[in-house]
């Protein structure tokens, strides 16, 4: 099952579209970005971003008892 968010622009145009994926959706560099940046921490739930041609990944990674945002490009570099 997958859901997607679009969202439009005023004038029709297609601004963003947010689709939840899989862990196993992830390419190689993102997951093992979290894995030697969080070692132990569990993917809860993982987010592809499309902004135009930019692409991101967002996951929300559970780490010791807290539960964390991370954005990260297609290559694993942190973003914002």
């Amino acid at each position: 099952k997958t859901r997607r968010d679009l969202s439009y622009l005023a004038d029709g145009t297609l601004a963003e579209i947010e689709e939840t994926i899989p862990e196993s959706g992830l390419p190689a560099p993102v997951l093992a970005a979290v894995k030697a940046k969080h070692p132990g921490a569990r993917i809860l739930k993982a987010e592809k971003d499309a902004k135009g041609t930019a692409i991101t990944y967002e996951l929300h990674i559970q780490e010791g008892g807290r539960v964390r945002e991370v954005v990260l490009s297609p290559d694993g570099a942190a973003q914002g």
